[in-house]
């Protein structure tokens, strides 16, 4: 008799809801140019207020909201930080955020990521969902090839 109440003790524990993030993005970026990222926000039923974060990789900047209804965006230099604020999350269960963000020309090469995370209420209770990292990589102009030198190290 015993494994029947634990399997329906089991059994009512709520499933966990679940909330899944993509984000969409160029997966090589040049020094100097703009891009935009997309975040599809699959949330269920969840309502309420949420809240969205990412910061940006170094030598990454001047982030400008994209495409966005009924969120309050904000780009906050000083962390270099990007932020989507709702006081009411977006009826549809699925929906989709964008910011532009500007390369520095002199943003460091190599790959980089993108990741975050998205906090909203459930239960009256705050829940974090991790953003899954997406990298990018960062491309330059080629080095000038230096003029050739001798064993001194004096230019020829």
């Amino acid at each position: 008799m015993l494994p029947l109440p634990i399997s329906m003790l089991f059994f009512a524990v709520p499933i966990a809801i679940g909330v899944n993030i993509k984000t969409d993005a160029p997966s090589q970026v040049k020094q100097g140019e703009d891009f935009t990222v997309s975040l599809t926000i699959n949330k269920g039923s969840i309502a309420g207020v949420g809240y969205l974060m990412q910061k940006l990789p170094a030598g990454f900047g001047n982030a400008t909201v994209a495409g966005a209804k009924g969120v309050e965006f904000k780009y906050m230099p000083e962390g270099n930080v990007v932020k989507f604020i709702w006081i009411s999350l977006p009826a549809d269960e699925e929906f989709t955020v964008s910011y532009k963000v500007k390369v520095n020309p002199d943003a460091p090469a190599g790959n980089v990521t993108l990741g975050g995370k998205f906090s909203y209420l459930l239960n009256n209770q705050k829940q974090t969902f991790m953003i899954p990292d997406f990298s990018v990589i960062v491309s330059g102009e080629s080095p000038a090839t230096p003029a050739a030198a001798d064993s001194h190290g004096r230019s020829r």
